[in-house]
């Protein structure tokens, strides 16, 4: 309130504004109906940061990611961050945006990082936010067999393998004179 008597009673602070907001206020004792000399102090309510939701990204090993830059209302917010698979490239933790990384990913399945942020403005915080990056792994097919046939023979199929499940298969061939198309999917 703009005036009281008394003590003030415990309250709710509210900024809602990007900037910190101070009041001054001034107590004036009375005793035996003579006033006293005020005195003044300050209230400064902080505002509450914000962070604008990053973006999940999905990505093939050896991509560049899209660099992650925090913004947030409040000027002045930091922000730190952890990473809870560092197989893909990115450090465990660290402060600020996250700039581009080349990713990685050695193994034969998806690798999904969860990466939290916390944001803090003037000693205030909210709850942390969550994304994912997610790095696909390349696959790499099975080196086939040289084959050699007399012509008129039937040949047998040739499957491909790789250990990246769910792959698929492209393969073109440069002389259509052997009898087998120009290109094709799959066996």
């Amino acid at each position: 309130a703009a005036a009281g008597n008394g003590d003030i009673a415990a309250f709710t602070a509210i900024n809602n504004t990007s900037v910190p907001v101070t009041a001054t206020i001034t107590v004036t004792p009375t005793a035996n109906s003579c006033p006293g000399i005020p005195k003044t102090f300050t209230i400064t309510v902080n505002p509450t940061p914000g962070l604008t939701q990053p973006n999940d990204q999905v990505l093939c090993t050896g991509d560049a990611t899209t660099a992650v830059n925090f913004t947030g209302p409040v000027s002045n917010s930091s922000y730190n961050w952890t990473n809870n698979n560092t197989l893909i490239g990115l450090a465990a933790s660290g402060t600020g945006n996250i700039p581009s990384f080349t990713t990685t990913n050695n193994s034969n399945v998806p690798l999904i990082a969860t990466v939290t942020v916390s944001v803090n403005a003037n000693g205030c915080s909210i709850p942390s936010k969550v994304f994912t990056i997610t790095v696909n792994p390349m696959p790499a097919v099975t080196q086939p067999s040289n084959y050699i046939y007399c012509n008129g023979a039937p040949t047998s199929a040739i499957v491909f393998a790789t250990a990246v499940s769910g792959s698929t298969f492209n393969w073109t061939n440069d002389n259509v004179y052997i009898g087998l198309g120009a290109s094709g999917t799959g066996t």
